[in-house]
């Protein structure tokens, strides 16, 4: 696989072997795609920006419902230059282009303060598609939080029957504690994909996936959705990924200074010979918002000294 750095073209940057592995198995391992230089330039900005939007957290754990974590966009062109470099970067964005199957459009970057286990879940609604590349910064083994995935799961027959299973005798953390979610992931056919600093993997949205045993650990991730080609498929992205670019009103972090869609990068983009169309057609799709947009702009988020609109008397 080549490690070419500019942005997103038709050259292939996996192997026929590999391809066929991730379409029939919903996953694959790339090893050391990251070298140690990187590794330590993506940990310091991630460990930056976590410290900076949360606080140093200190086995702080948020309140709620769901899974525990704490989850941070990496699209700001001021505080996160590495996450975007890497967004855009052929052996990310290239492999993505390979695998989907249409043109890949790019989500955003995020990383997330994983503290405990995760039960076996998919990361999109059915007819969704796309891919993600997940970036550990320390190595994962089986007992410290290992990603394990359920092989061809992401077929839709297969993922069907996980999906009647899971209804039937799945279980969640916040219902029935980690100890049975552990025992029953730890009972289920499932790979574990171990990786070293430097590894990354990418799966598919569709696959059924979990992690158990985890520790404290920090992962960086990109995501990339496949471009619809009908109608049917445009209306159903488009409702999926309207509120990509919005800003959450109860994020725990400033909205601001970490949006999902960094303006200026948008402005950067749009430059770019090679990834205007991408951007144009985001826009086209709702996943970012329209430059001519006075109160929200085009990352969907508030713009300062802007107020919004009055409703209707």
């Amino acid at each position: 696989m080549t490690h070419d750095r500019q942005g997103p073209d038709t050259q292939r940057y996996l192997t026929k072997e590999q391809i066929d592995f991730f379409h029939t198995f919903g996953y694959l391992v790339l090893p050391q795609l990251l070298d140690e230089d990187e590794m330590t330039r993506l940990a310091d900005e991630v460990e930056r920006c976590h410290a900076d939007a949360f606080g140093y957290l200190a086995g702080a754990r948020p309140e709620g419902q769901g899974l525990p974590s704490y989850l941070l966009p990496m699209m700001s062109t001021e505080r996160t230059p590495l996450s975007l470099e890497l967004m855009e970067d052929k052996r990310f964005y290239g492999v993505a282009n390979d695998l989907v199957g249409a043109r890949a459009l790019p989500t955003f970057a995020e990383s997330i303060l994983l503290f405990t286990q995760t039960p076996l879940h998919r990361d999109c609604m059915p007819g969704m598609h796309g891919v993600t590349f997940a970036v550990y910064l320390e190595p994962l083994t089986a007992d410290t939080g290992a990603l394990r995935f359920l092989p061809g799961s992401h077929h839709a027959d297969f993922s069907a029957a996980a999906d009647a299973w899971k209804k039937t005798y799945g279980i969640w953390a916040d219902e029935w504690g980690e100890k049975a979610v552990r025992k029953q992931v730890s009972e289920l056919p499932l790979d574990v994909a171990e990786t070293r600093r430097g590894d990354v993997i990418v799966f598919d949205w569709q696959v059924w996936h979990a992690s158990i045993n985890g520790v404290d650990r920090l992962q960086w991730s990109v995501s990339y959705a496949n471009e619809p080609t009908t109608e049917e498929e445009e209306t159903a992205f488009s409702r999926f990924f309207h509120s990509a670019g919005s800003v959450d009103p109860d994020a725990a972090y400033d909205t601001t200074a970490y949006p999902r869609y960094d303006e200026r990068w948008v402005e950067k983009a749009v430059r770019d010979p090679k990834m205007a169309p991408v951007i144009a057609r985001m826009r086209e799709l709702a996943m970012i918002g329209s430059p001519d947009d006075e109160v929200h702009g085009v990352s969907g988020g508030p713009v300062p000294g802007a107020s919004a609109p009055q409703a209707p008397a």
